[in-house]
């Protein structure tokens, strides 16, 4: 899939379809450096809401490592991966949060390198449409309107939720493609 060339040699001088593509590439990019500086100066080690249940159970004595926690119900859901985390930041990292923000900040980078990725090798996108394409991405997944999920640790598993969702759609893609396709 390539832009098409008669619309944009009449509406747009040469070069300049090259110059805005890296402008939304860089804007992507800014919007990644506005998103680590919002988790970094709202840093708090407390959790939030959900999060306390968590810390209620280690000063109960309970075991966080105990199978039965990691299939209990967390009000209507069943969250063991993100309970994987939390129990890694509790055990490993003092419950301060530090791994959990910095857990959610990598899996948002591995949703834009999943994406970009899958943008140049199963879309075909090259120069001017895959920068543009992924300076998009890197501003739909950073966006400081959803600092919410930056700056609360628990929120581990809304972040995993979309980087699923992209594998699982991607690895379709790879399974079910036609001949032509995995032959790329």
């Amino acid at each position: 899939m390539t832009a098409n060339p008669s619309l944009t040699n009449r509406s747009v001088a040469p070069g300049a379809v090259s110059i805005l593509s890296y402008a939304i590439l860089l804007g992507g990019v800014i919007t990644i450096g506005l998103a680590l500086y919002l988790v970094v100066v709202s840093y708090s080690s407390l959790p939030y809401v959900d999060g306390w249940s968590e810390i209620d159970l280690v000063s109960g004595g309970s075991d966080l490592t105990l199978s039965h926690w990691l299939w209990e119900q967390h009000n209507e859901h069943r969250l063991v991966i993100p309970k994987l985390f939390v129990a890694a930041d509790l055990h490993f990292f003092q419950a301060r949060q530090v791994f959990l923000l910095a857990s959610i900040f990598v899996i948002q980078l591995l949703h834009l390198a999943l994406l970009a990725w899958s943008m140049r090798v199963l879309g075909g996108w090259r120069g001017d449409l895959w920068r543009t394409g992924t300076g998009l991405a890197a501003f739909c997944l950073f966006c400081p309107s959803q600092w919410f999920n930056f700056v609360l640790g628990f929120q581990v598993n809304f972040m995993l939720l979309g980087l699923f969702v992209t594998l699982s759609f991607i690895g379709l893609l790879l399974q079910f493609g036609t001949y032509e396709f995995r032959c790329r």
